[in-house]
């Protein structure tokens, strides 16, 4: 990755001092790190020296801004902040040590319902708290949600990486974009956020959280296709297959609250944090997760990591700038 000033294991950031490598991406490095005093793990993400531009700086700024202004126990804490003297901007946040929902599909399949229920009942909260804050994510996808046993409570849903987070109330030509491009990952996209003039709501969220939630549900994409262009083409003209054509014993309940996600019209869907919880907790598995079985599967899988994260397990997903063609964009998962 380049960096202004070359970064690895032995380097010091403010009080932190990088042990590994954890991951890659389009806007930057995340490093494990260790507090030189508190000798507490941390995650520390570093902005990409390209990026490091006045609309770079300021997206970096303003993720960091708005997951300090989050106390939700499900969204990753932010413990500090800083700017190296050859300009590299930085900042450290939770360590989690756990699979992140994409991973967890490819190393175990489709999950149960009630996990499922658990795991959005988690992130409808987190997100609550965001657009009561006036913010909206804008970048929910199943990489972007970390399943871990934070606090010593297995089956933790963490949502991170507020890369692409955007004030409710900002007018559409004040957002830190750029005209033409397509901001988040085509899969995860909801309708409206591909119009010039997008109106982003609590909704724009949600419809992303279904989509998530199809994906745990099935380990299918709702929309996919050979090119990205194809994929968005999907989300705005088409409706994905019932849930309950490809999990047939799916309770129809939890297929009824997903598809509410995923209203094309975005007045339809879930307008806020509570109204999903409320109607996962009435769906029939939202009492079937059970303390013993997580443990079970957690003992079972905590020795055998992804592949693409080597021991330790990877805390944070990177987010990747969006493109100007959608049609040249790689298919994000």
């Amino acid at each position: 990755m380049d960096f202004l000033t070359p970064l690895g294991p032995g380097d010091r950031l403010g009080s932190y001092t990088i042990v590994r490598t954890i991951g890659e991406g389009g806007m930057g490095t995340v490093f494990e790190a260790r507090h030189d005093t508190l000798a507490r793990p941390a995650a520390l993400k570093v902005l990409s020296s390209w990026l490091i531009t006045e609309l770079g700086r300021a997206r970096f700024e303003r993720e960091v801004q708005a997951c300090a202004a989050l106390a939700h126990p499900n969204t990753v804490r932010i413990y500090d902040y800083g700017e190296r003297p050859d300009g590299t901007l930085w900042y450290a946040m939770e360590y989690l040590e756990g699979w992140n929902l994409k991973q967890l599909v490819e190393l175990d399949g489709a999950q149960s319902p009630a996990r499922t229920i658990r795991i959005l009942h988690q992130i409808a909260g987190a997100l609550g708290e965001a657009h009561d804050k006036g913010l909206v994510h804008r970048d929910i996808k199943p990489p972007n949600i970390i399943l871990c046993g934070a606090c010593g409570v297995l089956d933790t849903a963490k949502l991170v990486d507020f890369g692409l987070v955007s004030p409710l109330l900002e007018p559409t030509h004040r957002r830190l974009t750029t005209e033409g491009h397509v901001i988040g990952t085509p899969r995860y996209v909801a309708p409206e956020m591909l119009r010039a003039k997008s109106e982003l709501s609590p909704a724009t969220d949600f419809y992303a959280l279904g989509l998530v939630a199809y994906y745990l549900l099935s380990a299918r994409h709702a929309f996919d296709g050979g090119s990205a262009a194809e994929i968005l083409y999907k989300q705005r003209s088409e409706e994905p297959l019932p849930l309950t054509a490809l999990v047939p014993s799916l309770a129809s309940d939890l297929a009824s609250v997903v598809h509410w996600c995923l209203e094309k019209d975005p007045s339809k869907r879930p307008q806020n944090g509570r109204a999903l919880q409320e109607a996962l907790l009435e769906c029939y598995d939202a009492d079937q997760w059970d303390e013993d079985e997580a443990a079970e599967w957690w003992d079972a899988w905590r020795e055998r990591p992804p592949d693409d994260t080597g021991p330790g397990v990877s805390p944070i997903s990177i987010t990747a700038p969006a493109r100007p063609n959608a049609k040249d964009r790689p298919i994000e998962s």
